[in-house]
């Protein structure tokens, strides 16, 4: 017997934005300061790139300032790196540039702020599964962002309070954004492809925001076959292998769907094959019975296919089954 485990995961990105979880307070002269990430998450590594216009930064005497204290091992150089703190508190980094001629300067604000973002597949598992629903093609996902943003007084703004921005691949979703927009509800891809969600959440003055994304990538629906036994019901413990061997009169194996989903129209369809000839169970289509005559032997195989109405979503297993004497009834009291 062996036991399934599927993992999905969640891929972290950035995009670029209008608004920044970093504010320049004061700036005199013709450079820049270029900060990496853009809206740093908390205890999150920054780095700092100057850049001119006109002139060289080369030759020029350079001085970092973090929280007002000079940090004399990045002297003269034109990157800088930091971690900025918790969310709630506030970093500053003044750079001075000056030579005999003239000096220039430029003040930042970091103030980091945070937003995870939660998702549920709209598909199906059985009640045992402890595991997450996946997406497959076209079912729905609902996913929520939970900001952590705290303003200068030390206290967290409320959910509601905050504006949400939601973007699909790059593109931003008019409808769904909006102050106390926290949920948004999309539908994975048709075709197997990515898609990436992102989310920004700013305060009423958009000096606090935060900025997260995930990678939505649908994954074909499955079916995995388990043994239904007449006391103990059905071993949702151990999958059954793909070549099994039959050691009792007689099996009976239940047929489960995994991630098909919910939005689809109606319930999914069975078709069995047995040596590539079709039956129909008499009652529940995900639960079959196979014994064995005496006086035959050799291996049956299995087919099953499971689609839904309109055949976006669509699984196909097999079974191997030997058992010693040549299958020849299912379902078949009578025999």
């Amino acid at each position: 017997m062996k036991k399934i485990f599927i993992f999905f995961i969640l891929l972290q990105i950035s995009f670029p934005t209008l608004v920044f979880a970093v504010r320049e307070i004061e700036s005199s002269g013709n450079f820049i300061a270029e900060v990496r990430p853009e809206n740093p998450s908390p205890g999150e590594r920054v780095i700092i790139t100057l850049k001119s216009f006109g002139f060289n930064l080369q030759g020029n005497f350079i001085n970092w300032y973090l929280d007002n204290k000079l940090q004399d091992s990045y002297t003269n150089k034109k990157q800088f790196s930091f971690f900025v703190g918790k969310a709630g508190t506030s970093n500053q980094v003044k750079i001075i540039i000056k030579n005999n001629q003239y000096q220039m300067s430029k003040t930042l604000i970091f103030e980091p702020a945070e937003v995870n973002l939660v998702w549920q597949a709209g598909t199906e598992v059985p009640n045992f599964y402890r595991g997450k629903a996946l997406p497959t093609p076209e079912s729905l996902i609902k996913i929520w962002a939970i900001p952590n943003i705290i303003n200068s007084s030390g206290k967290k703004t409320l959910s509601e309070n905050l504006s949400y921005r939601w973007y699909i691949n790059g593109n931003l979703v008019s409808n769904s954004s909006g102050i106390g927009r926290n949920t948004f509800l999309t539908s994975a891809n048709k075709d197997f492809t990515e898609k990436i969600i992102n989310v920004l959440v700013s305060d009423s003055s958009n000096n606090l925001v935060a900025e997260n994304s995930l990678s939505i990538k649908p994954q074909a629906p499955k079916i995995i076959f388990y043994e239904s036994k007449p006391l103990e019901g059905i071993d949702y413990n151990n999958a059954l292998s793909n070549n099994l061997t039959l050691i009792n009169q007689e099996i009976t194996i239940k047929a489960q769907p995994y991630f098909f989903g919910l939005n689809q129209i109606g319930q999914p369809s069975f078709s069995w094959l047995l040596n590539n000839q079709k039956f129909t169970p008499p009652n529940d289509n995900s639960l079959v019975t196979f014994r064995y005559k005496p006086e035959t032997e050799g291996l049956s195989k299995i087919n099953l296919v499971v689609a839904n109405s309109n055949s976006t979503q669509k699984a196909i297993s097999s079974l191997l089954i030997n058992f010693n004497k040549q299958v020849i009834d299912f379902n078949n009291d009578s025999n």
